[in-house]
């Protein structure tokens, strides 16, 4: 069991060491733009992890094709249910919604897989949410019953990766993790490369009937800042791969109320802070506390898993 914490610390680590390159790469995009990153960054990830699923063919599962069509659809469909909500709404709720999915995998895995849980790791979870709702920005009040809906499929998307997660973890111990994740990709690109069509022809219409609605000039990128970019995004797309494998592999094998909240949380924390030193953004007294109190909620579920 030792080897699979020394993992999830890997996992965390490889997943700061993404959020701190898209925080870097990452600019102001539209729906199109956006869609169209994300799938450039699977596509990095397919091919990143195509030696490893080739030389594990063998481990092959058929079963296991359902759970990565669900995997693979819900990767694409949970990011266009966030860029709508937070289209639609307050950034800060929006992100907070998606973030709270871990809720999701937490509860239902405990209670279907029957794992056991404490008193610590139940104040640990509580804490959580209280840390993540300290995060709203309460000057963004917009709010509308289409973004709620947004939202709150945002949120279930989100979660239902991590059943998904374990469930193959669970009833497919044998199948190769990297082989899966590649399946699940290929839905992934396909269910984008859609949308991106959808909206392509979406702009289009809307470009001919409103001749007003052109797109503002963008600044163009000098060759070095492209070059950077280009490498920025294949080792985005890499560690995509890489922890997407990490996290499917891991969520069969740790208790769900340990991992996900653990995980999603720590992801955060680290990436704020290191945002924090790296790119000089000073950190709120909110903020400050969140962490606090978010790093509390991460030990007392450690140590409710030791007691």
């Amino acid at each position: 069991m030792f080897i699979y914490y020394l993992l999830l610390i890997v996992g965390v680590m490889l997943a700061v060491t993404r959020g701190i390159l898209i925080k870097k790469t990452k600019r102001s995009e539209s729906a199109f733009q956006t869609i169209r990153f994300n799938v450039m960054l699977f596509i990095v990830a397919f091919v990143a992890l195509l030696p490893f699923a080739l030389s594990n063919i063998g481990n092959f599962s058929e079963q296991s094709i359902f759970f990565a069509l669900i995997y693979g659809l819900l990767l694409m469909i949970a990011i266009i249910f966030g860029i709508e909500a937070i289209e639609l709404g307050s950034v800060s709720l929006s992100m907070l919604f998606s973030q709270c999915g871990f809720l999701i995998p937490t509860i239902f895995n405990a209670i279907f897989f029957k794992e056991s849980i404490n008193a610590l790791s139940i104040a640990g979870i509580a804490l959580i949410v209280v840390a993540l709702f300290m995060t709203i920005d309460k000057s963004d009040k917009k709010f509308s019953v289409k973004w709620l809906v947004f939202a709150v499929l945002s949120l279930v998307c989100s979660g239902v990766i991590g059943i998904v997660q374990k469930f193959n973890g669970v009833y497919y111990p044998n199948a190769d993790t990297s082989l899966f994740i590649e399946i699940s990709l290929v839905f992934a690109i396909l269910a984008g490369l859609l949308t991106m069509l959808f909206l392509y022809l979406k702009e289009k219409r809307s470009l001919s009937s409103v001749s007003e609605n052109v797109a503002a000039p963008v600044a163009p990128e000098s060759k070095k800042q492209r070059i950077i970019r280009c490498v920025c995004v294949v080792l985005i797309g890499a560690l995509l791969g890489i922890i997407n494998v990490f996290n499917t592999f891991l969520a069969g094998k740790l208790p769900s109320v340990v991992y996900f909240p653990v995980y999603n949380v720590g992801v955060i924390i680290l990436v704020t802070v290191a945002s924090a030193i790296l790119f000089k953004e000073r950190l709120n007294v909110k903020q400050i506390i969140s962490i606090a109190i978010g790093s509390l909620a991460i030990i007392l579920i450690a140590v409710g898993r030791i007691v």
